[in-house]
């Protein structure tokens, strides 16, 4: 059985594949998956720094590329880190659900990727 965030992701990649062509689509779910990968990466590293502007930015980004691409729930905790006028310990826990969501999203797009 799919999850929720397989569903949304599904719809949004075979939408953008009726538009585009799978294989199009299958090179930018490559290219997220390292983007995604780094950004995330930034991201810790900037709570280590507690970097408050550099998270932001990094935050923005994904958020962005995950909502075209139908991660919803990461753009989500994305905007919420997005949004934060100053630091505050409980975002490096917003941080890790980013790192969880980005890793859920990515097997998903690789599931519609090498799916047929």
């Amino acid at each position: 059985m799919a999850s929720e965030i397989e569903d949304g992701i599904r719809e949004a990649l075979n939408e953008l594949a009726s538009a585009l062509g799978k294989e199009a689509i299958s090179a930018v779910v490559s290219v997220y998956e390292e983007n995604s990968a780094t950004q995330v990466r930034q991201m810790e590293e900037a709570v280590i720094y507690a970097d408050i502007e550099r998270l932001r930015r990094e935050a923005h980004s994904l958020k962005s590329s995950s909502a075209n691409l139908g991660a919803h729930g990461l753009a989500e905790v994305c905007l919420k880190i997005e949004k934060a006028q100053s630091f505050d310990p409980s975002i490096a826990s917003l941080v890790g659900d980013c790192k969880r969501l980005q890793g859920e999203a990515v097997v998903s797009m690789r599931k519609w990727r090498d799916e047929p």
